[in-house]
């Protein structure tokens, strides 16, 4: 799934609002599948702020990167599980991390891991 084309929702593992979601992060399509899909994390990003989804190639993985952080400086090793779903991710990560396709044949992508 493309970044322009996903949701990502997630919660801090210290919220006292969201405790049936603490700690965790979820990565879907945008627009959602079904209406419950993010109703109880206390944040979005991804494509849910539309303007994302005309964002040239460079600046939505800049922004992906964005999200991977606000995010993994309080779910660490859940976050970057989840992100494997995203194809920009998958393609500029380091080689050597679990999960990584440098070798995508998505040509957007490439030239991005070329980049690395």
């Amino acid at each position: 799934m493309k970044y322009r084309d996903c949701m990502i929702v997630w919660t801090p593992i210290d919220s006292h609002v969201y405790k049936a979601t603490a700690g965790r992060i979820e990565v879907g399509p945008h627009p959602p599948r079904n209406d419950d899909f993010g109703k109880n994390y206390a944040y979005s990003g991804g494509s849910c702020f539309l303007d994302r989804k005309r964002y040239p190639l460079w600046q939505q993985v800049a922004l992906m990167l964005t999200d991977f952080h606000q995010i993994v400086v309080r779910n660490p090793q859940v976050v970057h599980t989840a992100f494997l779903a995203i194809d920009e991710y998958r393609a500029v990560i380091a080689p050597d991390i679990d999960g990584a396709e440098p070798e995508i044949a998505d040509a957007d992508c490439a030239q991005l891991a070329d980049c690395w």
